[in-house]
This record gives structure tokens, C-alpha cells and sequence, in this order.
């Protein structure tokens, strides 16, 4: 059996949707919040789930919805009066 490759429909999956993210090595795939790359090995969807449903990916990912944008703690540049990022 050979290796497996990201597919880009995995981006369309409510499941994987704002946290998968594609790589340059087909044969690997892109955890956002967790920062971390993983091989899809002979697993492909399968290496996938099996991170999602992983307790680092948890932690992680609750972390990355509460954890406010930067950009909410800035004001426009164009604005008069106030901090500027």
C-alpha cells in the first residue's frame, strides 16, 4: 500500500474546516492551532480524525477559539486619537 496524499476537499469538512491546513509535502498535513505538522502516512482521512480526537488538538483548539485576534486590542491607523498597534 502506498502513501498517502492530502486531499484539498479535507478543507471543505465541517469537521476540519479553520484548523487543517496543506503543506508543501503532500504526504503531510498542517494543525493551525497546534502548530504542528503530521505525516498522513498509509492512514490518509484516518491520520486526520485520529489528531483531531488526539487531547494535545483538544487543548489546543480550545485555546485558539478563546484566545481573542490581536487585532481586536488595535485601532485603525487612520484613527485620531488613541494606542496604535
Amino acid at each position: 500500500m502506498g502513501k498517502c496524499k492530502f486531499n484539498v476537499s479535507w478543507l471543505e469538512d465541517v469537521r476540519f474546516r479553520g484548523w487543517l491546513a496543506s503543506v508543501a509535502n503532500p504526504e503531510q498535513a498542517r494543525c493551525i492551532p497546534c502548530k504542528s505538522t503530521f505525516k498522513l502516512g498509509t492512514m490518509g482521512i484516518k491520520a486526520v480524525v485520529s489528531h483531531m480526537q488526539s487531547q494535545k488538538h483538544k487543548t489546543s483548539a480550545r485555546s485558539h477559539t478563546q484566545t481573542p485576534a490581536i487585532s481586536t486590542f488595535c485601532i485603525s491607523a487612520t484613527a485620531a486619537d488613541g494606542p496604535r498597534c
